[in-house]
């Protein structure tokens, strides 16, 4: 059988992107012909475009920020969209306006992984529940993340007819069962995120060693993390090794060497040629 799976490809994150290429190589080995979804959010699409006139008139230090940052991940932002395009299958594009067309692409939908039920991410785009798909779909979530411990009250009701749309559920974290089951939604089994499924070999088939031979200390941040950037300069005073530092974005600090124009298949070579990580991000992990 065909099938589909439906995640952040879209997102220039690496985490989002070898998740989703993870996601894709294990099935296709184990079960099948599988490609990705190439689905669209509006939401998601606009927090990484440059701001346009109205962002700058509404909301103008948000949106010079975001403007800076778009130059200054030009670099990153294009291996990315090179990732995608060399090693991810997808479909033609889809956005709200057309998805249930997608239903010609498959026989089997899967949503997941990454944070794909997070409200503070989907809002109510309710097709991440796969709600487009016809009755003769086969349907379920792999390890799919709700990224925060309880569901909102005014999501509740949503979620739950949402849900009934999926055969199987799995999840990412033990919290996400436990949030499913306060608002009804039971039988949800848990599952590890989808890097997980690939071999070490794998992974390193993909890496991009760095030019330099030194050692180093890698930090890869996302959110505000001060004791993590303090930390890592205690490492660094205490091993004299120079820190090589990948944020996620720019919003708060700066330590040793920073890399803004490192794309995924780089990003594994940072990580398999540091003597230490210090990282706050699951995927970092």
């Amino acid at each position: 059988m065909k099938s589909c799976i439906l995640t952040f490809q879209s997102a220039y994150n690496y985490g989002a992107v070898l998740q989703a290429y993870a996601l894709q190589e294990y099935l296709s080995q184990n079960f099948g012909e599988t490609m990705i979804l190439d689905y669209h959010n509006s939401s998601i699409d606009k927090s990484y475009a440059r701001p346009d006139f109205n962002d700058l008139i509404h909301n103008p230090k948000r949106s010079v920020f975001r403007w800076m940052q778009n130059i200054l991940y030009k670099g990153k932002n294009r291996r990315i969209d090179q990732f995608r395009k060399d090693y991810l299958r997808l479909t033609k594009r889809y956005d709200a306006d057309n998805i249930k067309d997608a239903n010609d692409e498959a026989d089997t939908f899967i949503t997941g992984s990454d944070q794909v039920w997070n409200h503070l991410i989907i809002g109510r785009d309710t097709n991440y529940f796969l709600d487009f798909t016809q009755p003769s779909k086969h349907t379920c979530s792999y390890a799919a993340s709700i990224g925060v411990n309880k569901i909102p009250e005014e999501y509740a009701e949503l979620y739950k007819n949402a849900a009934g749309y999926i055969g199987r559920i799995s999840v990412r974290e033990q919290e996400g069962i436990k949030a499913l089951e306060d608002i009804g939604i039971k039988g949800a089994q848990l599952n590890p995120d989808p890097v997980l499924l690939l071999s070490k070999e794998k992974w390193l088939e993909l890496s991009a060693a760095p030019e330099s031979g030194k050692k180093y200390i890698l930090v890869y941040k996302i959110t505000k993390a001060d004791k993590l950037l303090k930390f890592a300069k205690k490492l660094s005073a205490m091993t004299g090794l120079p820190i090589v530092y990948i944020p996620n974005d720019l919003k708060s600090g700066s330590v040793g060497a920073l890399k803004l124009d490192v794309g995924p298949r780089e990003w594994l070579g940072y990580i398999d040629n540091a003597e230490y990580v210090v990282t706050n991000s699951f995927h970092g992990t």
